[in-house]
Order: C-alpha cells, then sequence, then structure tokens
C-alpha cells in the first residue's frame, strides 16, 4: 500500500480509538453524575425524615432517655380504597415499617374514608370496583374517561362538593402530623381540605405524602404537584409522573 493511503488509515485508527475513549469517558462521567444526583436525592429524603419526626427538645443534650407520652406520640394517617387488596397491604407494610423504625413513637391509622364516611354514591365505589373488575370494558371506559382531563376536572368538582365535609371531619378526628396516600384517588380531595385547615387555623399545611403502588404504569390521578413527597417504584413511574 501507498505511504498515503496507510496514513489515513492510522488516522481513520486513531481517530476511532479517541472516539472509543470519549465515549467511554462520557459514559463514566455520566454514572458518577447519576450516583452523585441519586446519594443527592437520598440525602435529601434523609433531612426530610429527620426535619419531620424532630422537636426542638431533641437538640438538648444531657437528657435521659424517657418513655414516650401517649399524647406527645406523632400520628400518621393512612388514605387508602379497599379497591383491591394491594391498597391496604400496602399501607399495612408501612405502619409495621413505621412501627419498627421509631418503635412506640408514632401512632399509625389506616383510613378508607371513601367507604366509611362518604356519602352515596361514593360509599359504594368498592362494590364499583368489584362489579368493573368483572367487566373490563367498563373498568377500561373508566380509566380513560377519569384520566381525559376534563371528565377528571368534572369528576373532581363532584367528589369535593360531596365528600370534603367528611374528609375534613377524618382529619380534624385523627389530627395527623403527617398524611400518607397510597391509592390515586386520596390526592386531590385530600390536599384541598388541608390547604382549607391550614389557611382557616393560620398555620403551617399537614405534609403530604403519596406511595404509588402501581409498578409499571400509573394513574394521573396518583400525581399532584402539591404533594410533598412522591414514592414510586420504579423509574417508568417516574418519568410518567414528571410528564403529568
Amino acid at each position: 500500500p501507498s505511504p498515503a493511503l496507510c496514513a489515513t488509515a492510522a488516522t481513520a485508527a486513531w481517530f476511532l480509538a479517541a472516539s472509543k475513549h470519549r465515549q467511554r469517558r462520557q459514559l463514566r462521567c455520566g454514572q458518577q453524575a447519576a450516583e452523585d444526583g441519586l446519594a443527592e436525592e437520598w440525602e435529601e429524603q434523609r433531612v426530610f425524615w429527620q426535619n419531620l419526626w424532630s422537636q426542638p427538645e431533641d437538640s438538648q443534650d444531657g437528657q435521659e432517655d424517657t418513655p414516650v407520652d401517649l399524647l406527645t406520640r406523632k400520628r400518621v394517617m393512612i388514605l387508602i380504597s379497599d379497591t383491591g387488596g394491594g391498597h391496604r397491604a400496602s399501607a399495612k407494610a408501612l405502619a409495621d415499617a413505621i412501627e419498627e423504625l421509631y418503635p412506640g413513637q408514632i401512632e399509625t391509622a389506616i383510613r378508607d374514608v371513601w367507604t366509611e364516611d362518604c356519602p352515596w354514591p361514593f360509599n359504594n365505589v368498592v362494590k364499583q370496583y368489584m362489579w368493573m373488575a368483572k367487566h373490563t370494558w367498563s373498568w377500561r371506559m373508566f380509566w380513560y374517561w377519569s384520566k381525559f382531563p376534563i371528565s377528571r376536572w368534572f369528576m373532581q368538582r363532584m367528589a369535593n362538593a360531596r365528600c370534603r365535609k367528611v374528609f375534613r371531619q377524618a382529619m380534624e378526628a385523627d389530627s395527623p402530623d403527617l398524611v400518607i396516600s397510597v391509592h390515586p384517588g386520596t390526592q386531590h380531595i385530600t390536599l384541598k381540605v388541608l390547604k382549607a385547615m391550614a389557611r382557616q387555623k393560620r398555620q403551617s399545611r399537614i405534609p403530604f405524602v403519596t406511595v404509588v403502588t402501581d409498578l409499571g404504569s400509573a394513574h394521573p390521578m396518583w400525581f399532584h404537584p402539591e404533594a410533598d413527597r412522591v414514592f414510586v417504584p420504579s423509574r417508568q413511574v417516574r418519568d410518567l409522573a414528571l410528564r403529568c
């Protein structure tokens, strides 16, 4: 081969080697950035939960350990709807985890306000769900109908008009320090009630957290921009949440 051809081949080989080196370096940088971002996110979560349960007296040194008084125990309210067994099972798992992490310090209540307190037809949602589970065409129709923004707005307005009062009564009766939702139907109305209570009492809104229990996909009603934290089970659901 000619010297020019050899030089061209050598230049091309060098260029390919350099390109692969840059790609490996960019990949390592991207992985490092992702790890740094994940570590930062975990640190934010740690600070959030630490500040949530901390009290002014926690910073005082030299105090002896004393039993937690029942009147000073923190209260967590977990909202569900028994439309399927997964939501209650998730709520029980959360309650068990909280008790394990904070033994004897936190009182947890699992509430299905829709079934327990709401008027008709909302108190029949479990029966309606069971019927739709047997007639999949109706479940599919309800899914897309409640996903469409205009029909979802109408449905939420109707629910607020009929059930906001009983949701507030449930909040005031339990007087929680934290509200956790493990059902897509308990974001919008609950946050409305919590904001109204905060305005009237002129105090900070009770923290509200969503724990998404759907693994592969999730209905848009799971996600509310005013939730303090939203925990998702997969990157796919995370990407879906960011688009809502």
